[in-house]
């Protein structure tokens, strides 16, 4: 469809690519005014190819790496058909008119590849470790934009649907049985002894048991810690989206245990009681023992107590003995002196 001129359209004319904008008025007369000549200014555009959305209007995209210009098919026709008479309906450059820039109304979108492109590897290597076998890039090796122009189109255009992803995971084909399966427990016999043949059975079977999850976790280190993976694979191609996004669903199971009770065997049940009695009456011996200790300890305090009280009744006798001598001597002395003829 043709973009038609909105002013005075009668003033312009082509040729080859340069555009004359005719200045004149009737009211100037027979004066003559120049026109206004537009060159356009080379951009590289060699065509544009109608690869986008019918649905994205107005704009324009290049891949620079690949110098390849995107429009959709309608504005693709309208610029074919207004081009040639309206220089400001383009995505071109010309020359401009006292400063103001003529032309180049349609934006570029312009996209680089090189950023991709280390993306993308370094996403390969991260899915070497995430059990990635494979992924349909958007950009493929061979620089195949079919990927790339969808994400560009639900991009830009709000109707068109979003691109689903490919890519292929190595399935992790766990060889151990991981059902949760009690083991044959039998009691002690009459003579408290350990049946041999069942103990050998259930032993065999908490091996064979090991030594399967230790293969299934060395295959598992071999993927996610070292990024080796093979065998079979599974393909998904999927909407990145929970909300808008294909149902799919894989069945795991998850399973987890823990002890509840334990049911007493009956040897254990007499080695229980046996030790509750032997617990019974060691505390008695012990509670004994500590009311004895305590009697002892008590009586020995009394009887330091009376022997403490006798020292001190006799240390006072002694004193008092002493005390009465030296009276008695005192007494002698005065009477001897008063009569020395008395003989006492």
């Amino acid at each position: 469809m043709q973009v038609e001129l909105q002013q005075n359209p009668q003033r312009y004319s082509s040729k080859e690519g340069v555009y004359t904008i005719s200045a004149q008025s009737e009211a100037v007369g027979n004066a003559t005014i120049k026109p206004v000549v537009l060159t356009k200014i080379p951009n590289g555009v060699i065509s544009i190819d109608s690869l986008l959305d019918t649905s994205i209007k107005g704009v324009i995209v290049r891949i620079e790496d690949l110098d390849l210009w995107m429009a959709s098919p309608n504005l693709v026709r309208d610029l074919e058909d207004s081009l040639s008479m309206n220089p400001h309906y383009t995505y071109e450059e010309f020359t401009s008119v006292l400063g103001a820039k003529i032309g180049k109304s349609i934006p570029i979108l312009k996209v680089n590849l090189s950023p991709l492109r280390e993306s993308i590897e370094k996403e390969k290597i991260k899915g070497s470790f995430a059990g990635v076998k494979s992924v349909e890039w958007s950009l493929a090796d061979d620089d195949t934009i079919i990927g790339l122009i969808e994400q560009i189109n639900w991009t830009l255009a709000p109707t068109f649907p979003k691109p689903k992803d490919s890519y292929s995971v190595f399935d992790l084909n766990l060889s151990g049985n991981y059902s949760v399966n009690a083991l044959n427990i039998t009691p002690l016999d009459e003579n408290a002894r350990i049946n041999e043949e069942v103990l050998a059975s259930n032993l065999k079977i908490i091996n064979e048991r090991l030594a399967q999850l230790r293969n299934d976790f060395n295959s598992i280190k071999d993927t996610f810690y070292f990024g080796n993976s093979s065998g079979t694979s599974t393909k998904y191609k999927v909407v990145a989206s929970v909300d808008d996004g294909d149902d799919y669903s894989v069945q795991v199971v998850t399973k987890n245990s823990s002890m509840i009770s334990k049911s007493n065997l009956p040897s254990t049940q007499q080695a229980d009681a046996a030790s509750k009695a032997v617990g019974e009456v060691q505390q008695a011996v012990t509670q004994a023992s500590s009311t004895l200790a305590d009697k002892i300890a008590g009586n020995q305090a009394t009887i330091a107590a009376a022997q403490q009280g006798d020292a001190n009744a006799q240390s006072a006798l002694d004193s008092q003995v002493k005390e009465s001598k030296s009276l008695i001597q005192t007494l002698r002395e005065k009477l001897k002196a008063a009569n020395p003829n008395l003989d006492i």
